[in-house]
């Protein structure tokens, strides 16, 4: 921490946070001068709670809890895990959406139909695998849905 009037005045103008917030996306700390810099003072980066910092020591990114997946945008970002495998992409890569258990192909068209997967329950078993309710809709070509429990019996067979 930086004090202007504790500081001796000869370091006041050396103060590495001073310019830039030192390249520190969040917190810039002063740390004590080392040998190798003379009497300089030296400057550190660090994050507020809930981030923690990136390899180059300046930036700092979410860190995800045990109920959060990461999205690998430019930045990290958490998403609940309750977005993940929705159908609807969170992540700017869309990776909230790969890999994801499917009871049919991403694409699976049936004569202009087409069947539409939806998450509505995500949760972290004590064994460490994710378990997923799953939901089928049959979607029709004018977008009408259906739940898979009401389609009839040759609407079934197409799945």
């Amino acid at each position: 921490m930086w004090h202007d009037v504790r500081t001796p005045l000869n370091l006041i103008r050396e103060n590495p946070c001073g310019w830039n917030n030192g390249h520190c996306s969040q917190l810039c700390l002063l740390a004590p001068a080392t040998e190798a810099n003379g009497p300089r003072l030296n400057a550190t980066c660090v994050c507020a709670d809930g981030y923690v910092r990136n390899k180059d020591h300046q930036s700092c990114r979410e860190d995800c809890n045990e109920n959060q997946i990461a999205c690998h945008e430019p930045a990290v970002k958490c998403i609940s895990k309750v977005y993940w495998c929705d159908g609807i992409s969170h992540c700017l890569e869309g990776e909230d959406e790969d890999d994801c258990p499917r009871a049919f192909p991403k694409n699976n068209d049936h004569n202009g139909r087409r069947l539409k997967q939806t998450v509505s329950a995500v949760t972290t078993l004590t064994d460490g695998f994710v378990a997923a309710l799953i939901a089928l809709r049959l979607t029709s070509p004018d977008h009408g849905h259906r739940p898979i429990d009401r389609l009839t019996d040759r609407q079934a067979a197409i799945c």
